[in-house]
């Protein structure tokens, strides 16, 4: 609050209704009001004047303060008023322990040969007063010649305090204070309407669900992938082991002909070439029969893949052919070969 009447803002605003002087000129009664019941000065000035509390002087202006009306402007403050036309010390003291103020008259030069140099400031106690005439506190020893009292007696528990910007009236003072507190942060715009605040949770709903579908979508398909690979896996396993079997099978039968062809006189191991085989099975007395088996199987795998089953299936096919073809073989050592080698011999061969 501003309370320092030396302020040119004041120098427009009139006192009460006077035509001549202002707040600033003569308002040192006012502000002192004021200041002790913890109002702006021009809206107590205000009030004052809508209470009817002003009353003119001996030129006509309306610029005295009636005491009898001055609590009926604040007629939630203030109890009464007592003019003191002399100073009383006691009856100071009293009205500073009871209120925590008292406005005295005072004289501003200091002299009682002057006149019309009447002026009003507050006693706090210890010694100190607050004067309008600069706006701070100062020692009392500053006016020296005492001429009255002015005991504003306020309502029990009033509170003339104000706090960021409000006065506090007549609730318990920390409970205004929480109240204005929290009328800042809303001013402020610390807080949000409850519309506002569901938006926000539905807003986080909506995210919240939407990540949930996503995530199961995700993780849905990731799953999806995870079976087809498993199968995948599954299914070269099993390839895996259907050509080592073959492979085995077929190893076993490549060292059946090395034997076979080794009694014969031909020098072989399994790990010969395909042309030292071929030149060697040309060369056996049962040739002839051996290449038409071999044709025939030839000429009916051509058509079809060659995958170590369906080579198997073929020569399946093949078997009582070549048990007949087998039968007409001719050859000293009387020794034939076994089904399972020739089909061997087939597969080694018919690529």
């Amino acid at each position: 609050m501003n309370y320092n009447q030396n302020d040119p803002i004041f120098k427009n605003t009139k006192l009460g209704f006077s035509n001549k002087y202002t707040l600033f000129s003569d308002g040192c009664y006012v502000f002192s009001l004021a200041y002790i019941l913890g109002l702006d000065v021009i809206e107590c000035n205000e009030k004052l004047k809508s209470a009817g509390a002003f009353m003119a002087n001996s030129e006509g202006d309306v610029c005295l303060l009636n005491h009898s009306k001055i609590a009926t402007a604040f007629p939630n403050r203030i109890v009464s008023v007592a003019k003191y036309d002399s100073y009383d010390n006691d009856a100071a003291l009293e009205a500073i322990e009871k209120n925590g103020k008292v406005i005295v008259k005072v004289d501003f030069d200091g002299s009682n040969s002057t006149t019309m140099d009447t002026h009003f400031v507050t006693f706090m106690g210890n010694k100190t007063l607050f004067d309008s005439l600069g706006g701070k506190e100062k020692p009392t020893s500053t006016y020296p010649i005492l001429k009255g009292l002015r005991v504003i007696t306020l309502k029990d528990e009033v509170l003339t305090e104000v706090y960021k910007g409000y006065t506090l009236g007549d609730i318990p003072n920390e409970s205004i204070k929480i109240m204005i507190d929290k009328l800042t942060e809303i001013q402020e715009g610390k807080w949000i309407t409850s519309e506002e605040h569901q938006k926000i949770i539905n807003e986080l709903d909506s995210k919240s669900t939407e990540a949930a579908q996503t995530y199961a979508k995700e993780k849905q398909t990731l799953e999806d992938k995870i079976k087809v690979l498993d199968q995948a896996l599954l299914t070269l396993q099993e390839t895996e082991h259907t050509w080592q079997d073959t492979a085995d099978n077929l190893q076993r039968k490549l060292k059946s002909m090395v034997d076979y062809l080794s009694k014969e006189g031909y020098e072989l191991s399994t790990e010969s070439d395909e042309t030292a085989f071929l030149s060697a099975l040309q060369s056996v007395s049962h040739t002839e029969e051996i290449a038409d088996l071999y044709a025939a199987i030839q000429t009916r795998l051509i058509l079809n893949d060659t995958t170590p089953e369906a080579v198997l299936e073929a020569l399946d096919d093949l078997e009582e052919e070549y048990n007949n073809k087998i039968a007409s073989l001719k050859k000293k050592t009387g020794e034939i070969l076994s089904l399972e080698l020739f089909k061997y011999i087939i597969k080694i061969y018919g690529k």
